[in-house]
């Protein structure tokens, strides 16, 4: 007969009756204080975190109120802040816009002032024209044709110097020609100081120094007439360049064309103010230029107008014109100061000028660069005390742009 047991054999008996909580070293009063100890500590510990919570959630929140306020002050410090910039550009609004019409009523006031002294003239001879027209009817057929030729010089750009009317004053007397001094300026005036020794003859005869006084007469009707009409086409420019100065874009394709340089070059020195004896030209045959003839005509009128001032009386500007394969160059020399190293780097910058206030020209070089750029051409300049030069390199027109003589338009000069 076995012996009955409660455990399995062997150690796995042992560790299962373990495993059971039923060794008998095993009691669960004598561990209670233990757990109740675990427990009050757990319960601490707890509350210890409720009340870092607590305490965290109310730092939190009064983080947040401030951070609030502090949103708040910044808005309206921004909002401050957008307001005096809108006030900041309202008023360098203002204030370039002042510039802009001061320019512009300055820029006009010239080609009226020319409009008033010429309409002024004009009232003041008309009695003189109507005689001068009276006795031009009646002339003999020599001294006739001697108005006729002289008044046609009208339409040529022409200046005389003193030294010149001094040796036509000499001729004239030294021809036997009543009050030579007068009549050789009624003859400079006229574009006329090289008369030959026939013309000498025909203006020693009283008939003759009678109608250089009738094409003087007439010579300074007509050209107080141009002058007029020169002054409106100059108002008109500045309209133009204001325009033109506004308008970054690209100009009209259906105005950009090849031209003659040369003959826009010419032109633009008569309308910028300069006389013969002061330009000089190096201008290359047969150089044409692409782009809108009339805005770049702006260009040259300001670089020629600025250089004649810079080279002043006595100096000598020169104009040159030239192909560089497809592109063209026109380039505008002074021989006067140079330009100051303080406004080099601003040179191009609205309303930076050479010149005093007073003498400031239109808006100056910026325009010009504007014009350039949307020619997708360069301005540049290079200046030392006795030679400036500014040089405009425009490109060739692009493929398949039609010419003057493949549109049928006439060439404009």
């Amino acid at each position: 007969m076995s012996v009955r047991s409660d455990h399995p054999p062997g150690d796995f008996g042992d560790t299962y009756s373990k495993l059971l909580g039923l060794d008998e070293s095993f009691s669960v009063k004598s561990h209670y204080p233990e757990f109740k100890a675990a427990e009050r500590a757990l319960l601490e510990i707890n509350e210890d975190l409720e009340r870092m919570v607590d305490e965290r959630t109310r730092e939190l929140a009064l983080a947040n109120d401030e951070l609030a306020a502090r949103g708040r002050s910044l808005e309206d410090a921004l909002k401050e802040l957008r307001n005096a910039q809108e006030r900041l550009v309202q008023t360098r609004y203002q204030a370039s816009v002042g510039r802009v019409l001061a320019a512009i009523a300055h820029e006009l006031n010239s080609p009226l002032a020319s409009t008033q002294s010429a309409s002024d003239h004009l009232s003041s001879i008309r009695l003189e024209a109507v005689d001068a027209m009276s006795r031009y009817r009646s002339m003999p057929e020599a001294p006739a044709r001697l108005v006729d030729r002289l008044l046609k010089r009208q339409d040529e750009p022409h200046y005389e110097g003193a030294d010149r009317r001094k040796a036509l004053a000499a001729r004239l007397a030294a021809a036997g020609c009543a009050g030579a001094d007068d009549l050789a300026d009624d003859l400079c005036d006229l574009g006329w100081a090289d008369p030959d020794d026939g013309d000498l003859a025909l203006l020693a005869d009283p008939v003759g120094a009678e109608a250089v006084g009738v094409a003087w007469v007439l010579g300074s009707m007509f050209g107080s007439s141009s002058l007029v009409a020169l002054a409106a086409r100059r108002s008109a420019d500045v309209v133009r360049s204001l325009n033109a100065y506004l308008d970054l874009a690209l100009p009209d394709e259906s105005a950009l064309v090849d031209f003659d340089i040369a003959g826009r070059l010419l032109g633009r020195c008569a309308e910028a103010g300069g006389a013969r004896g002061d330009v000089r030209y190096e201008l290359e045959d047969g150089a044409r230029a692409y782009g809108d003839p009339d805005r770049l005509d702006l260009v040259w009128e300001n670089l020629i107008s600025n250089a004649l001032f810079a080279a002043g009386k006595g100096g000598t500007v020169t104009v040159r014109s030239r192909s560089e394969g497809a592109a063209t160059v026109v380039e505008v020399e002074d021989d006067g100061p140079g330009v100051d190293p303080a406004i080099r780097d601003r040179l191009f910058e609205p309303y930076v000028s050479t010149k005093a206030l007073e003498e400031a020209k239109g808006l100056g070089l910026d325009i010009c660069k504007r014009i350039v750029d949307t020619h997708r051409g360069t301005i540049t300049f290079e200046s030392e005390p006795g030679r400036t030069v500014f040089r405009v390199r425009l490109p060739g027109p692009p493929d398949g742009a039609a010419t003057y003589e493949e549109r049928g338009d006439p060439v404009r000069r």
